[in-house]
């Protein structure tokens, strides 16, 4: 028991002589700051590093009270970070900084992209300039999070024109984020576009098998690629999983149709007529939902009807654009599209009489 009050007794006085003691240095610190004279702070703040050279309150002090309110950041954290190597005595503190810190450099450097987006910056070099110093603060001030990974790639491939610097940095989110969803789903947008299309598959696999808000786009994505790449029945399997996700949006409805149409063209394509009319039934029926859930979407009728005239289905095709017509009479473009599945279907005069009528309307326009 003695020996335990001794230990104690001697880890007090450790601690009173680490910051009980204060140098002549560190309170003239404390004093500038209280004074909001920064740059003697500073000054007396660094020599006090040098004179309490085990001290962890000096450097926290000064990351706190005189880099961070100069938005010093890259300052900030270094001198976060030495306070931590002289111990943990403010490791709390340091976790709340730094999360706060990453709040205003991550808004800040946000702030200068979204001008950049809007095209309101006066200066878009000085504007990418600052977007990527303070987003690079960003990410080291917690980089667990990705998402100033993420905006620092979409920065140096939209603007710097710098495809490497924007892989480099979504690699590095890659090893450094938790749980980085969208910087998979963004590499593996730029993935396809290189035509490296495994690899693209692979990263939102990943993304489709996490507890994730990216998890039901990751999944479009992957089955649009598997569409283009013609694996149907891999697509095929992905859409209808995404319809079984999220029933309530047409938009996947309409994605299992169109494949359905796309899979109907190949069997037509080998001469296999039972299989196409297979296909084109099931397309049939995905376009009915949609429909039946937005009845008076006349961007969904148009889609519709230009499937169907794309199949040279023009009787179908016909029905869907005289709906457009019926709800937008004045409307040229459908007239028009209307018109064109009528004179394919041989009936001339009536079809050169609707592009006469529309060509009227256009002409109203000018």
């Amino acid at each position: 028991m003695k020996i335990k009050k001794i230990n104690v007794l001697i880890i007090l006085m450790i601690v009173a002589l680490i910051i009980g003691c204060s140098s002549q240095e560190f309170t003239s610190a404390k004093l500038y700051v209280q004074q909001k004279n920064l740059p003697k702070a500073e000054e007396f703040f660094l020599l006090a590093m040098e004179r309490e050279p085990m001290n962890p309150e000096v450097p926290y002090l000064l990351a706190r009270d005189v880099y961070g309110p100069q938005e010093k950041y890259g300052l900030t954290l270094e001198y976060l970070n030495k306070s931590l190597e002289r111990g943990p005595l403010f490791e709390k503190e340091i976790a709340e900084l730094k999360e706060y810190f990453w709040q205003k450099s991550y808004n800040e450097g946000l702030r200068y992209y979204t001008a950049l987006q809007n095209q309101s910056a006066e200066d878009p070099e000085k504007a990418i300039e600052l977007a990527v110093r303070y987003l690079e603060n960003a990410k080291e001030f917690k980089p667990v999070d990705e998402r100033a990974f993420y905006q620092l790639a979409r920065i140096a491939k939209n603007y710097m024109e710098d495809d490497e610097k924007s892989m480099a940095y979504l690699d590095e989110g890659l090893k450094r984020a938790e749980n980085a969803s969208l910087i998979r789903e963004y590499k593996a947008i730029q993935l396809v576009q290189k035509g490296e299309r495994d690899e693209a598959l692979s990263l939102l696999k990943e993304v489709m098998s996490m507890e994730s808000d990216r998890k039901m786009e990751a999944s479009q994505l992957y089955a649009r690629i598997l569409l283009e790449d013609e694996r149907y029945d891999e697509a095929e399997a992905t859409f209808k999983e995404i319809v079984e996700n999220d029933p309530d949006n047409s938009d996947n409805y309409f994605n299992l149709g169109y494949l359905y149409v796309r899979m109907a063209g190949v069997a037509d394509d080998a001469d296999n007529a039972e299989k196409a009319a297979e296909f084109f039934e099931k397309a049939k029926n995905q376009f009915e939902i949609v429909l039946a859930m937005n009845p008076d979407d006349l961007l969904v009728i148009e889609a519709v009807g230009d499937l169907y005239t794309e199949l040279k289905d023009y009787m179908t095709a016909e029905y869907y654009y005289q709906q457009m017509v019926d709800k937008d009479p004045m409307n040229a473009n459908y007239i028009k599209k209307l018109g064109r599945v009528i004179y394919l279907q041989g009936r001339h005069e009536e079809g050169q009489a609707l592009w006469d009528q529309a060509k009227t309307l256009e002409a109203l326009d000018e």
